[in-house]
């Protein structure tokens, strides 16, 4: 605020509208506000709405007060001269609007970062603005205001005062009740089940006690149905329809609000820019299909404001069309229309929704494609594992369970869908490793169906046994986990993938895990586990090892000094660090300045001497679960959006924490622009 008083533009702005204040005002104010503030005035004793006809002030209880309290002071101090329509009584009505005028002003400003000075030009010296509140004398500055900082409000977390603000909004206009549905779809997104339906609860209560208490007044002199839905005014929209015969009518103004509250409530995602833009857009559906009132466009021009301050490629000359069209369709036309018969006024009514439209259309392309997307709403999360025997990929998948949580993970196993059991003899011929000894495209066909919400039927191999278990059905879940030998062989199914990772451990790694994993846990004889590493080796270089160039994620274990084989087998201890293979656009930046900031985690980074497309990260040092905590809730404010599970994650410590960290930041990108 301090910055925008020190500005000589806000202070011409402001003269401009002191200028006009006392001089102008439709016949709407003139006739039907003012006396209805006045009779109040006059009778402090009486239920304001019991004195005029309904028409006369079809609002709530908030916009009454803020409009008869300056009334209020000029009348004891000026007596009968701040009454009637004289430029003193003109200045008491629009003095709320200025100061709500200002603070919306200010709202934008606080949001729009490095486009103030812009946004300062395109709100401030708005010439439709300034026409509905200080020339028309409509009254629609003071909703939105309060509607934008309840918005503002709301990102900020700040509930409770987000609701209060929303329901001083609907007792200035009933209108704004169309985003109640979509500020409880943005809480639901915002935080896990719990904690949201905490969040839904209140602000619904908070909202709904105090808009009820304040129609009090209006409910009693018999006016709410009036003032909130019956007027004529609000029946403009259903002004637009198509008739059926036989009483079947579809109302175009009501279908295409539903249809845009509708898609933007279904998101998968809803960021805080998607918040606003969703709320601009959704005034403008209304407006779209109804033949609107002057005022009513004060609903979407400070959206447009902020849109066009933000997003410079979309060229002014819609945003100034728009305005120009708006000024003759309600200054021109009504003073000269009957010069130019019926065809004119429809010909610019029509060019003044046509551009308006084309405003929407462009914050729905740019912004809310985005920012509230659909990706993921109708599909799983598409997750690939890949990397050689032993190399850990059950242990990942097992991981990643627990951070998308094991309800809504299913994880497809490679080795179910080797083609023999462990005594057939095609083994003598064959290794696993080998695509000829696996039903890859049957793989592929299961895990398609399940991104495509069907069941499937599949047997298990067990490892225990070596034989296939009966076939069971598999129903799809919210993410969807491909893990085995071959995972990004074929390109139909790792094309599928949102996520495809490689797992690629020193070999002196993969074999102290191998060995770990085949002798002591499942029970196998070392000397075959040892023969089966070395017989494998060719068929790891062939058909394991190049699926690594295609993995958007190649995470390998290096030890911290060497040790042999014999040594492993003899129990000696392994001790590695991590390092991490991306692609150079890989949106890690914020993750290692995070991490960088914890004690004792070092981070080196630096493009891969062989490869200019990849970038390698090396981490030593291993953050605690808390600190990985920490660090999620400081870089994901939409946690749940990424992992689309109704609880929280079940955060790991040490290196597991950090490959759900990596995990989470590289699908936070999925549908964005967004680089390291």
């Amino acid at each position: 605020m301090r910055q925008l008083l020190r500005s000589r533009l806000f202070w011409w702005g402001l003269l401009l509208r002191v200028g006009l204040m006392p001089f102008f005002g439709s016949l709407y104010l003139k006739e039907l506000f003012i006396p209805f503030i006045d009779t109040a005035l006059l009778n402090p004793s009486v239920n304001p709405w019991s004195l005029s006809p309904a028409h006369f002030f079809p609002y709530g209880s908030f916009l009454f007060a803020v409009l008869w309290l300056p009334k209020w002071i000029a009348f004891n101090m000026f007596g009968f001269m701040s009454l009637g329509d004289t430029p003193l009584s003109l200045i008491t009505m629009k003095l709320p609007l200025l100061v709500a005028d200002i603070f919306l002003l200010w709202g934008l400003m606080r949001i729009s970062g490095e486009r103030r000075k812009s946004l300062f030009l395109l709100y401030w010296f708005n010439p439709v603005t300034i026409y509905i509140s200080y020339i028309h004398g409509q009254l629609d500055v003071v909703v939105m205001s309060l509607c934008f900082f309840s918005l503002i409000t709301l990102i900020q977390r700040r509930v409770l005062t987000s609701a209060v603000l929303m329901a001083c909004s609907t007792l200035a206009k009933f209108h704004v009740v169309i985003l109640a549905p979509f500020i409880i779809a943005y809480l639901w997104h915002k935080d896990f089940a719990k904690k949201a339906v905490v969040n839904i609860t209140t602000w619904l209560l908070v909202w709904g006690v105090f808009s009820a208490l304040g129609f009090l007044p209006v409910y009693e002199a018999g006016k709410f149905f009036y003032a909130s839905t019956t007027s004529p005014e609000a029946l403009r929209v259903f002004a637009a329809h198509l008739n059926f015969g036989s009483g079947q009518v579809i109302y175009l103004g009501v279908c295409i609000v539903l249809a845009v509250l509708g898609r933007l409530c279904v998101s998968a995602k809803i960021t805080d820019q998607g918040l606003i833009f969703g709320a601009a857009v959704l005034f403008g559906s209304l407006l779209i299909g109804t033949s609107s009132m002057p005022g009513w466009y004060f609903w979407v021009v400070p959206f447009f404001c902020l849109f066009f301050a933000t997003y410079l490629n979309v060229s002014r000359t819609l945003f100034w069309g728009f305005h120009i069209i708006y000024l003759v369709n309600f200054v021109v036309i009504p003073k000269y229309g009957m010069k130019f018969g019926t065809l004119v006024p429809g010909v610019v009514f029509t060019l003044l929704q046509t551009s308006m439209a084309g405003i929407l259309i462009a914050i729905w392309k740019l912004v809310l494609e985005g920012e509230t997307q659909l990706q993921g709403r109708a599909r799983p999360l598409l997750l690939g594992i890949a990397g050689n025997s032993g190399a850990g990929k059950n242990h990942l998948s097992q991981i990643f369970k627990d951070l998308f949580t094991p309800k809504n993970t299913v994880v497809v196993e490679g080795d179910d869908y080797h083609k023999w059991e462990r005594s057939h003899q095609k083994w003598q011929e064959y290794t696993h490793l080998n695509p000829k000894a696996n039903h890859l495209s049957t793989m592929a066909n299961h895990a398609l169906q399940l991104a495509k919400g069907t069941t499937v039927l599949k047997s298990h191999y067990d490892h225990a046994t070596g034989r296939f278990t009966e076939a069971k059905e598999i129903k799809p879940t919210k993410t969807l986990i491909v893990q085995g030998l071959h995972t990004l062989y074929l390109r139909g199914l790792r094309s599928k993938f949102d996520l495809k990772v490689f797992i690629e451990p020193h070999e002196v790694v993969r074999f102290a895990w191998k060995y770990q994993r085949d002798v002591k846990e499942r029970g196998h004889q070392p000397q075959k586990v040892i023969e089966s590493f070395r017989s494998r080796e060719k068929d790891s270089i062939q058909h394991i090892a190049p699926q690594k160039e295609f993995a958007d994620w190649v995470i390998q274990y290096i030890p911290d000094k060497e040790i042999t084989q014999e040594e492993v087998m003899a129990g000696a201890p392994i001790n590695y660090l991590v390092r991490y293979t991306f692609w150079n656009d890989a949106p890690i930046g914020r993750l290692l300045k995070a991490l960088q900031e914890i004690a004792g985690c070092h981070i080196s980074f630096e493009v891969s001497p062989n490869d200019i497309n990849r970038t390698l990260v090396e981490i030593k040092g291993c953050p605690s679960e808390n600190e990985i905590k920490q660090v999620a809730k400081a870089i994901f404010p939409n946690l749940r959006s990424i992992t689309r599970a109704f609880k929280s994650p079940h955060w790991r410590g040490g290196l597991d924490g950090l490959h759900q960290l990596t995990a989470l930041t590289l699908l936070s990108a999925l549908g964005t622009e967004e680089f390291a």
